[in-house]
């Protein structure tokens, strides 16, 4: 269960604590002023990567293909290149896949 004190925020159960909707992690950490036990979950263990690390590399590998301005031409063309679309959206959905398999 998550406990807060007037002062910090841990687990009664020695599990790790993630504050929700971001990659920070711990054990035990000071309170922040307005912070609730539902802003937080208790976690078994801490993940190997964050998601900035997940996106950051994923854009990497998009990269290698891609540049920014070719992407954002294809989307822009989505309808009208569908076919150029299509090989694009598989090429980052494979992108995505291989960088989770590294990472795991």
């Amino acid at each position: 269960m998550i406990i807060l004190t007037n002062i910090e925020v841990y687990s009664d159960a020695d599990k790790y604590v993630h504050r929700i909707g971001s990659d920070v992690y711990f054990t035990r950490a000071t309170i922040r002023k307005g912070d609730t036990a539902e802003m937080y979950e208790e976690v078994d263990e801490v993940p190997k990567f964050t998601e900035a690390e997940y996106k950051a590399t994923v854009e990497e590998k998009i990269r290698e293909r891609y540049s920014m301005s070719d992407e954002f031409a294809i989307l822009r063309q989505r309808d009208t290149k569908p076919e150029e679309y299509e090989a694009y959206f598989a090429y980052a959905e494979e992108c995505k896949q291989k960088v989770r398999e590294e990472m795991v």
